[in-house]
């Protein structure tokens, strides 16, 4: 049994999970519009440099030192709500963080952590810059986590920070992660500010001889990287860490003089590379930085920490455009710079793709892309294309009702049928600017999201898949980027089955999405089997989208 001593903090790897719900929820969809939905840009809310801004997160950053904000009560975790707001109080150490971008600083936080007779206790708050597509500054986030030997727990309030520094309780969740033996039981309850809620629930077998490292507090003058760690990641399964090398460094930053020993390290799912870290610690000036997922999440004396300030949003999408105003309006073709195109079994039914003869980059190997119109996918149908379960509820009564309508209309007629279900969707739903403005975007059942009557682009895919498997029409969800000249924002659309064998692309928020849409505009990157209601799938469209890394730049 590994003891518990003091400690800074909570295993850094439950940053990771987060990280992967914001990715694959695919936040950034593009909103509709009466023409072209290429013509989409993402709305930039207040600068987080800005005047206002700045006085609000100080403002903010002085209660979270002082404990002074507080969870708010919802009816459905009353009690879990009541049992944390007095259960944190006296928190005995304080420790400091920052998580850097695209050398911007991205969130800055702290925790309050405590630990007695081998349990621990971490009251966190994390203030953000938005991701440059919502209408607010910032969020913030309060957790409170709770550990023992064979169970963990997280209850969690997110807020958006209007322009005015007023907190907008955006959703609350409450997470629990049990071990009994070699198996591991995960559960999660969301509840939204919209009225909608979720809940998840999955089970994992833990590896031989191993117990899973986020039930243990790390101790601050430890590594958090161990060789054989195991971590349960939701949405994935359970993960192996295996120490990959180590190395040293010397940096400047924070007017210091900083000596870092580096350890890195390689996380396995299944025996396969999912992801690649690493740690770097110079103790003597109580400074290390860690970096995972594109980002450096770095731990800091308080000293430090006070002097810093949130930057300006960062590019959430890894995708750099270089194109020309308009030049995707009247061009079919682009190059691509990347290590590594996207892994997406139809990206060549988008593009015909080749490799730019003797064009190499420090980014990357460039590629010449050329717009396949109208694609044709040619595929299989799998039993997973017709399935009908919690969210996309084939049996849901308004499904059952409008399929039979189609049916009777356009018998044995699928093309007719598909056109009729974007009609459907043109007539009865609209695309939610609120919700993508508050930056409140998150999955929904068929049900939830046909009561609300608005929705954005993957409550659309997920209506479309719907009823077209209810007319027995084979469909998926996929995710990628919707690609302008001058910005690409996170997008859902589908693919359906129109004659046997041969699939389309397809954009439900279109009326025309049958015979209008442009591949030119869609980079996909995954299908979205979270979206199709497969938990498991989550973890591994986020790590599709992590590892895409794309520069987009004009033909030559």
């Amino acid at each position: 049994m590994k003891r518990v001593s003091n400690s800074k903090r909570f295993n850094a790897w439950q940053l990771w999970v987060p990280t992967v719900a914001l990715i694959a929820n695919a936040s950034g969809c593009a909103g509709e519009h009466a023409t072209a939905l290429h013509n989409f840009k993402p709305s930039v809310g207040l600068s987080a440099l800005s005047d206002e801004t700045l006085n609000c997160e100080t403002s903010l950053r002085t209660k979270m030192e002082a404990e002074g904000l507080a969870f708010s009560d919802i009816a459905p975790l009353h009690e879990s709500i009541q049992n944390a707001s007095s259960s944190y109080a006296g928190l005995e150490k304080k420790t400091y963080e920052f998580l850097e971008k695209q050398s911007q600083i991205q969130q800055i936080s702290m925790h309050h952590v405590h630990v007695l007779n081998g349990a621990g206790s971490d009251l966190g708050y994390e203030l953000a810059v938005n991701d440059g597509e919502s209408a607010n500054p910032m969020s913030l986030t309060i957790k409170y986590q709770t550990t023992s030997p064979a169970l963990w727990t997280q209850l969690q309030q997110k807020f958006q920070v209007t322009s005015a520094c007023e907190l907008k309780l955006s959703q609350t969740s409450l997470e629990k992660l049990e071990q009994a033996g070699s198996e591991v039981k995960y559960t999660n309850n969301t509840y939204y500010a919209d009225g909608t809620n979720d809940q998840k629930n999955d089970t994992a077998q833990v590896p031989a001889n191993h117990n899973l490292s986020n039930f243990w507090l790390t101790p601050n003058d430890q590594p958090q990287f161990k060789d054989g760690d195991t971590q349960y990641l939701p949405g994935l399964g359970v993960v192996t860490v295996q120490l990959s090398g180590t190395s040293t460094e010397s940096q400047k930053r924070f007017g210091l003089d900083l000596h870092f020993s580096r350890t890195s390290a390689n996380v396995n799912f299944n025996g396969s590379l999912i992801l690649s870290a690493s740690e770097s610690r110079d103790d003597q000036a109580s400074v290390s930085y860690e970096t995972l997922a594109q980002q450096t999440i770095w731990m800091i004396p308080r000293s430090l920490w006070s002097t810093l300030k949130l930057g300006v949003a960062a590019n959430p999408n890894q995708v750099e455009m270089k194109l020309p105003h308009g030049y995707l309006d009247t061009h079919p073709n682009f190059r691509v710079v990347t290590n590594e195109l996207p892994k997406y079994d139809h990206l060549k039914a988008y593009f015909s793709i080749t490799p730019a003869k003797a064009e190499s980059t420090t980014s990357g190997q460039t590629y010449n892309l050329v717009e396949n119109r109208i694609p044709q996918i040619n595929d299989q149908t799998s039993s997973v294309d017709l399935e009908s379960n919690d969210t996309i509820d084939t049996t849901f009564p308004e499904i059952q009702k409008v399929a039979s309508d189609i049916a009777t209309q356009a018998p044995n007629n699928r093309l007719k049928q598909i056109e009729l279900i974007l009609k459907f969707l043109q007539m009865n739903y609209s695309y939610d600017y609120a919700m993508a403005a508050n930056n409140v975007i998150h999955p929904m059942k068929v049900s939830d999201a046909l009561s609300r009557r608005t929705g954005v682009c993957q409550h659309y895919a997920v209506i479309f898949t719907t009823l077209a498997r209810a007319l027995k029409i084979p469909s998926r969800i996929v995710v990628g980027f919707l690609m302008t000249g001058e910005t690409a924002g996170n997008h859902a659309w589908v693919e359906a089955e129109v004659a046997p064998g041969t699939w389309q692309v397809i954009e439900p928020q279109l009326g025309d999405g049958l015979t209008g849409t442009h591949t030119r505009f869609y980079f996909p990157v995954a299908r979205a089997r979270m979206l199709e209601g497969d938990f498991n799938a989550t973890a591994a469209t986020g790590l599709a989208f992590i590892n895409t890394q794309l520069t987009i730049l004009p033909a030559l």
